[in-house]
């Protein structure tokens, strides 16, 4: 949207039903192909020639399954823009479902024939700064472009919360072991008269929502199911606390969540993991608390130490809603992708 906003010609080549225009994007729409291989296989040969169809002056995609893709059409003259949302040779280490020793190799593997691909590409957005450090040397033209939350999530005023009995410990999104939610419940457990409940929406398992349930000895948990996007920051807004206690992994430890400034723009004060790069924001802005993620005490001590002090709470949502309206959001970073644009099209919209 920013670009087309900018004034550039946006084709979005996406599973979708039907052409149609979403705030000036136009869509080309894939079939819905369930099955993985199928997926691969077909759906880059129909994006491939889709996109070329379109005629583009620029070709830009996220997706890793799509490199193939992307050096054909460097092969037939096109500008190609390879954006990398996260690091891929680490998150096929993290899969539970491979053999250790076949993950090391297709993470080698991948991690070999992405570095000989980026060479080809005319130019590499990265997600964050860690993985934009990875691709330095790879290739002279690499930028980050953070994906921040845009400013139209942002509410004006302050939700009075001063009369709730029971306070709203929150996380919305994908809910599985390694968000830490295990920990959360544990450490609300620990404190069972805290008057806290842990609100979770989302998508998740019956096998883990089932062993979450069997956690709950205090009654704890509320499950509220899936909502839509346009009704996440209307749900932050009656919470009181924010969770983001992921496992430290190297992708969470390296990543910038959506989540947390999500939490910030709601003006939440945020329970969040002690990694370097979230610190720097949830101390540096002193929105929020870090903790140890899989020390359960820590976690509830953290909890403990915000419900008993509102003044802190409100006081560190609104130095969170503050940083996002300053520093930490899309109207700012997209400059930097409008930017990248010109400089590719010569300093003309297309």
């Amino acid at each position: 949207m920013s670009l087309a906003k900018a004034g550039y010609s946006v084709y979005f080549v996406v599973t979708a039903e039907g052409n149609k225009e979403v705030n000036g994007v136009r869509i080309v729409p894939l079939p819905r192909v369930k099955n993985r291989i199928l997926r691969i296989s077909m759906k880059s040969g129909l994006a491939l020639y889709k996109s070329f169809k379109v005629g583009a002056c620029i070709y830009h995609f996220h997706d890793p399954e799509l490199i193939p893709v992307g050096l054909i059409l460097k092969l037939l003259g096109k500008k190609v823009i390879y954006d990398v949302h996260e690091d891929v040779p680490e998150q096929i280490l993290s899969k539970d479902y491979l053999p250790s020793f076949l993950k090391g190799l297709l993470s080698r593997i991948f991690r070999n024939f992405e570095k000989l691909s980026v060479k080809a590409f005319d130019f590499v957005i990265t997600a964050t700064e860690a993985i934009k450090n990875k691709f330095v040397g790879r290739t002279d033209s690499v930028e980050a472009v953070k994906n921040y939350i845009s400013l139209e999530y942002v509410r004006e005023g302050f939700v009075n919360k001063s009369k709730k009995e029971v306070l709203d410990l929150i996380f919305i999104g994908v809910i599985y072991r390694e968000r830490g939610i295990i920990e959360g419940l544990k450490a609300l457990c620990l404190f069972p008269d805290l008057p806290v409940k842990f609100v979770l929406y989302g998508p998740v398992s019956d096998s883990f929502l089932s062993e979450l349930r069997s956690i709950d000895s205090v009654g704890k948990l509320e499950y509220r199911g899936i909502i839509p996007y346009p009704e996440v920051i209307d749900k932050l807004l009656e919470a009181d606390i924010g969770y983001l206690c992921d496992l430290p992994l190297k992708r969470h430890m390296e990543g910038l969540p959506v989540k947390l400034f999500e939490y910030m723009a709601a003006g939440l004060p945020v329970i969040a993991s002690d990694f370097p790069i979230w610190r720097r924001i949830v101390e540096g802005y002193s929105c929020g608390v870090c903790v140890n993620p899989v020390d359960c005490r820590s976690i509830a001590m953290a909890i403990e130490y915000l419900c008993e002090n509102p003044d802190l709470r409100k006081q560190m949502g609104l130095n969170g809603k503050k940083a996002i309206v300053e520093e930490f959001n899309w109207e700012r970073e997209s400059d930097k992708l409008v930017n990248i644009y010109r400089k590719l099209c010569g300093g003309k919209n297309v």
